[in-house]
């Protein structure tokens, strides 16, 4: 089972997509373009919730662009 994350920064609201022990997220952030302090927590609560550690997870995906954040 591969363990991932999706991040997507490009648009106000950010989308964070994943797949953790066999289920499925999908996180709106609303940040109205303040990503960089929104968009870590949001990736932190959800490793907690899910009792994961970011050394579990074993491929990231990320949208670059165009936006601040990425």
């Amino acid at each position: 089972m591969v363990n991932f994350l999706v991040i997507d920064s490009t648009n106000k609201q950010a989308l964070i997509l994943g797949n953790i022990n066999g289920e499925n997220y999908n996180i709106m952030v609303n940040s109205a373009d303040k990503h960089s302090e929104t968009l870590l927590p949001a990736i932190d609560n959800l490793l907690n919730q899910t009792g994961v550690n970011i050394k579990n997870i074993d491929a990231f995906g990320i949208v670059t662009g165009p936006g601040s954040f990425t």
